[in-house]
C-alpha cells in the first residue's frame, strides 16, 4: 500500500485542503453495547477521483472487531499496520462517498478513545495525492438515553442568554425554540428507544431505521413558530438521503407523516457535527402532538422543524435499504433536496452549524 497507509499525527487544517481535490472526515460513535463505530467520509470537489484508497488508523487502546458499512462500489481490503483499508474505483465529481464504517472495542489499556480516528484518502487521478486528517483531540463520550429542556416565551436560551439551539443534556440532541413561539413556561423531555422491528411498522421491510424517539412535554403547548430539533441516529449514514417518518401514540399504530400531510418542509438525511450522534437528517413537519412529528437520519446529527400542537408520542425515521447500500450522493442532489446550494466538500468540512442555521432561518 505504500503511502496509502501513512497517517500523519499533525493537526488537520481545513483551510489547507481547499487547494486539494478531496476532503476527508471521520466521526466516532459509542454504541449502547459499549463498542465504538468509527466512520470515514470522502468528498470530491470539481473533478472525479479515480483509483481511490481510504484508510483509517485503529485508535490507541482499541481492538478491531469488524468492517460494518461501506458503499456498494467499494471493497474492504482488511487491516494492515493497524489501519483499516477500503478501495473504490472512482468517486464522481462533487460527490460524498461513505460511510466507511468499522467497529472496535476498548482493549483495557485506555479509558477513553478519540472522537474521530486519524484517516486518509489516496487517489491516482486527476493527480496523485494523499489527503489526511488527524485523530480528534476530543474524547468520545456515550450518549445519555434521555434529557430535558425548559423554555418559555423567550425560547431556548444559550449559556450567554441568547436565543439559540441548546443541548438536551447529554443526549446529543440539540433543540431550538424561537422567541415568541410559546406564551408560557414548559419542559420537553426526549428519550431514545432501541430500534426493534417489533416496535416499528411491519409493512416497511425496505426501510433501514435510523432512530426511534419518545417525546413528552408538560404542560402541552401550541407552537406559533417553527421549532427545530437535531437528533442523533443509531449509526452513521450517507448525508442527503431521503428520509421516511412515522409517528405513533402507542408504538403499535403507526402513521406515515408524508401520507398524512404532516411533513411539509424538509425531509432529507444530512451530515455534520460533533453532537455525539451517528448521523442525522433535515426534515420539516407541521404537527407535533401525541403523534410525534417527522424527523430523520446523515452523520453527525439530524434536524427537524415542526410547528403546531406539541405534546407527546413516538417518532421513527429511516432511509431505504437501497440508498443505504449505495452510500453515495452528489452535491447537486443534496442541493436540490435541501433547497440551498450545497457542495459535497462543504458537507464534510463540517456543516453541523450550517444545517441548523438554515433550518432556523439564520442563513
Amino acid at each position: 500500500m505504500g503511502n496509502t497507509l501513512k497517517l500523519f499525527a499533525g493537526l488537520f487544517a481545513a483551510v489547507g485542503l481547499y487547494g486539494q481535490a478531496a476532503v476527508i472526515r471521520s466521526v466516532g460513535f459509542y454504541e449502547p453495547s459499549g463498542t465504538v463505530l468509527y466512520s470515514v467520509y470522502v468528498a470530491s470537489r470539481a473533478q472525479a477521483l479515480e483509483d481511490v484508497t481510504i484508510s483509517s488508523a485503529l485508535p490507541e487502546g482499541t481492538r478491531f472487531l469488524e468492517n460494518v458499512d461501506m458503499p456498494k462500489a467499494a471493497s474492504y481490503e482488511g487491516v494492515a499496520d493497524d489501519a483499516i483499508v477500503w478501495t473504490i474505483p472512482a468517486i464522481a465529481e462533487d460527490t460524498v462517498s461513505g460511510p466507511f464504517t468499522f467497529r472496535v472495542k476498548l482493549d483495557g489499556t485506555q479509558k477513553e478513545v478519540p472522537a474521530s480516528a486519524a484517516s486518509a484518502v489516496a487517489f491516482q487521478r486527476p493527480v496523485g495525492d494523499l489527503v489526511e486528517v488527524a485523530a480528534s483531540p476530543e474524547r468520545l463520550t456515550a450518549l445519555a438515553d434521555s434529557g430535558s429542556v425548559t423554555f418559555d416565551q423567550r425560547g431556548t436560551l444559550t449559556a450567554n442568554g441568547e436565543n439559540g439551539p441548546v443541548a438536551v443534556g447529554g443526549t446529543g440532541i440539540l433543540f431550538f425554540v424561537p422567541e415568541g413561539a410559546v406564551t408560557g413556561r414548559t419542559t420537553v423531555t426526549f428519550r431514545r428507544l432501541s430500534v426493534e422491528d417489533a416496535k416499528l411498522p411491519s409493512n416497511a421491510a425496505e426501510t433501514w431505521w435510523c432512530g426511534l424517539y419518545q417525546v413528552a412535554i408538560e404542560p402541552q403547548v401550541v407552537l406559533s413558530k417553527t421549532v427545530a430539533v437535531v437528533f442523533p441516529t443509531r449509526r452513521p449514514i450517507t448525508p442527503g438521503l431521503l428520509v421516511s417518518n412515522v409517528v405513533s401514540t402507542d408504538l403499535v399504530n403507526w402513521q406515515d407523516t408524508a401520507k398524512s400531510g404532516a411533513s411539509a418542509e424538509r425531509n432529507i438525511g444530512f451530515g455534520g457535527g460533533q453532537f455525539g450522534g451517528g448521523g442525522g437528517c433535515v426534515s420539516g413537519f407541521q404537527q407535533f402532538g401525541c403523534g410525534f412529528g417527522g424527523f430523520g437520519g446523515g452523520f453527525g446529527a439530524g434536524c427537524s422543524g415542526f410547528q403546531g400542537s406539541f405534546g407527546c408520542g413516538f417518532g421513527g425515521f429511516g432511509i431505504t435499504a437501497a440508498d443505504k447500500v449505495t452510500s453515495t450522493i452528489s452535491g447537486a442532489t443534496i442541493s436540490q433536496q435541501f433547497g440551498q446550494n450545497v457542495t459535497a466538500a462543504g458537507i464534510t468540512d463540517g456543516t453541523s452549524n450550517t444545517i441548523i442555521a438554515i433550518l432556523i432561518g439564520r442563513k
